[in-house]
């Protein structure tokens, strides 16, 4: 399956609508956190990937796995890839940086209200894959702020990328 900005998109509102299930299902605080931490990255690169390749029409709107073969024609892309993209593909922290500087590169403000946010609960909030292998159960509050944001990257997504 190609992936690009499109299934990706697609992917973070599946992602979504399973993050609301479980939230409206008493005790299933972890599962809601780990599907929305879902939605918060899939967000993130999205926009990434929309912001730095719209410039390049051979890359614009086509199948990412591209860049693996053409890496030179993102640089920030790169050099971030043996930080954290290729081992740990899941690095909030990490995504948000791309994004920040395809913002920034593209002479976009890298601090908007959806921005500020999602780097807010980034500085914050511990979120990995290794969620799945939780057992403690999550609190509320530390939920209410990761769903709030997942929901507002859903609803706003447009915001990450103008």
């Amino acid at each position: 399956m190609a992936q690009t900005v499109a299934s990706m998109n697609l992917a973070r509102d599946q992602r979504w609508l399973d993050a609301k299930a479980l939230y409206r299902q008493s005790g299933r605080r972890t599962g809601c956190l780990y599907l929305c931490g879902y939605v918060i990255e899939i967000g993130l690169k999205a926009a990434y990937f929309e912001l730095a390749t719209a410039a390049d029409v051979e890359l614009a709107g086509k199948d990412l796995t591209q860049l693996c073969r053409h890496p030179e024609r993102l640089p920030e892309f790169s050099r971030a890839r043996a930080d954290f993209v290729a081992p740990y593909g899941h690095c909030l922290p990490g995504w948000l940086s791309l994004l920040e500087q395809a913002r920034s590169r593209s002479g976009r403000n890298t601090s908007n209200d959806l921005m500020l946010e999602v780097s807010g609960l980034v500085a914050t909030v511990i979120w990995s894959p290794g969620l799945r292998y939780a057992v403690e159960p999550v609190l509320q509050e530390e939920l209410n702020s990761v769903y709030r944001t997942a929901e507002r990257i859903v609803n706003n997504n447009r915001q990450l990328v103008s």
